[in-house]
């Protein structure tokens, strides 16, 4: 499927010339966790190509936390999509599928090219996104669920597994995000339409089956959402339960209107209706140009985070940007006074999450990754990685190293540090997927 994605700016090299500055000092890598804090889900392999793009802790299962990815080598014809379960040590845990990695392209179901979400239920349950290469160009989605153990739950889609969303909405439809929220599934993703691929949401129950009391026949088109723009993609979802008691969904939007693009966040009812308390008449518009690449959501704080970039038409350049709004959908104003935070080097953020008394997440610059740590008022916090709050981690292009990848990050709050997701490079080598440990630990 080709679909028109929202441009990926901070990975592009500057127009004119960077500001030059003193080396950064390096974030502390946690040398407790896997190897050196790297942990390799596979063995390196000649010729082995690899990646991960996400990495979610256990809500139910304590010390572990699961990672998704692929890993294809052209000298044996092996191509692994998989979610691997690690424990607390960066160790697979052999609890999971007997050897820690559940290899969707060893069930002879389909052909998967790769993961796109990736949630845990209360139950310990896992559901996961993993994309169906068709023929001649036609793609679908299958939606997992896995239990605890590993091993496929077959109360779910009839039997079987899984749900081909074909024998769902009987239309072509890449799933995307996954969400739950008062035990129903959330995805969203993208239909064929007429002219072009369109943003949905839809709605299953637990079984797998489509909710049909969601917004139109359990499918919500988000082209209606906000009529009057061009270009809406979907950057994630994510559920929500107000003060008052009532559970809501959290859409956050990238769209262009008028010549300039905006990051839109609505708030949606669990039958697909937008709230109009949420915002200005149930949504928050960022300002012009401002390009978010990930979200959290924190039920403590009851904030969202948003952190991306602020892209210059004049520069042609993008700097790393963060901003708060609370679960009303208004500016949190005790972050930077309710005003987005912007980082004087180019580049962008990309994830982030929420600790005791501030935020703590990633960002990519063009030839190296920088970990950062805020304050809740929205100031870098100088105990992570003095003198300045952030510090360098993995290696710098072109060196062989650890390379992050955009996707989800994990807080391991018992040891004090923020696992992301990416590979472990060598040039005439191979590349494996792992995951790294930043070690936010202050002494």
């Amino acid at each position: 499927m080709n679909a028109s994605r929202k441009p990926n700016r901070s990975t592009l090299f500057p127009s004119g010339p960077v500001p030059s500055s003193t080396p950064l000092p390096k974030a502390p890598i946690d040398q407790h966790y896997g190897v050196g804090g790297l942990a390799c889900i596979f063995e390196k392999a000649t010729g082995s190509r690899a990646d991960s793009n996400g990495v979610i802790n256990s809500r139910t299962r304590r010390g572990r936390s699961y990672v998704m990815g692929r890993s294809s080598n052209p000298n044996t014809d092996e191509f692994k999509v998989f979610v691997a379960c690690l424990n607390e040590h960066g160790g697979l845990d052999s609890g999971f599928h007997g050897d820690g990695v559940f290899d969707f392209n060893q069930v002879p179901k389909a052909a998967y090219s790769r993961l796109s979400g990736l949630v845990e239920d209360a139950a310990g349950n896992l559901l996961i996104i993993a994309l169906v290469e068709g023929v001649e160009g036609e793609s679908t989605s299958h939606l997992w669920k896995l239990t605890a153990s590993g091993e496929p739950d077959l109360t779910f889609g009839q039997g079987k597994g899984f749900v081909d969303i074909r024998d769902v909405i009987q239309e072509e439809l890449l799933l995307e995000h996954v969400a739950l929220a008062k035990d129903r599934i959330f995805a969203s993703g993208l239909r064929r339409g007429p002219q072009m691929f369109e943003p949905v949401v839809i709605a299953l129950d637990l079984e797998g089956a489509l909710w049909k009391r969601f917004a139109t026949d359990g499918v919500l088109d988000v082209l209606k959402l906000i009529p009057n723009a061009q270009d809406h993609i979907i950057d994630g979802i994510a559920s929500f339960t107000l003060p008052s008691g009532p559970e809501r969904l959290l859409l956050p939007l990238y769209l262009m209107r008028n010549g300039d693009a905006y990051s839109v966040t609505t708030a949606l009812t669990l039958d697909g209706t937008m709230d109009d308390a949420f915002g200005d008449h149930g949504q928050h518009w960022s300002d012009p140009w401002v390009i978010n690449n990930g979200f959290s959501v924190d039920a403590i704080s009851q904030r969202f985070s948003f952190y991306g970039e602020l892209y210059s038409l004049d520069a042609d350049i993008s700097h790393p940007a963060v901003y708060r709004i609370d679960y009303s959908g208004k500016p949190a104003k005790e972050f930077n006074d309710g005003n987005v935070l912007v980082f004087d080097r180019p580049g962008g953020w990309y994830a982030g999450v929420e600790v005791a008394n501030g935020l703590v997440g990633y960002g990519m610059f063009y030839t190296h990754s920088l970990a950062f740590r805020f304050t809740s008022d929205g100031k870098f916090d100088t105990t992570f990685v003095p003198p300045h709050g952030y510090g360098t981690f993995g290696a710098h292009l072109p060196e062989d190293g650890f390379y992050t990848s955009t996707g989800s990050i994990a807080l391991d709050t018992p040891n004090q540090r923020l696992l992301l997701s990416g590979r472990d490079e060598e040039d005439r080598g191979s590349t494996v997927s792992c995951v790294i440990a930043v070690s936010l630990r202050t002494t």
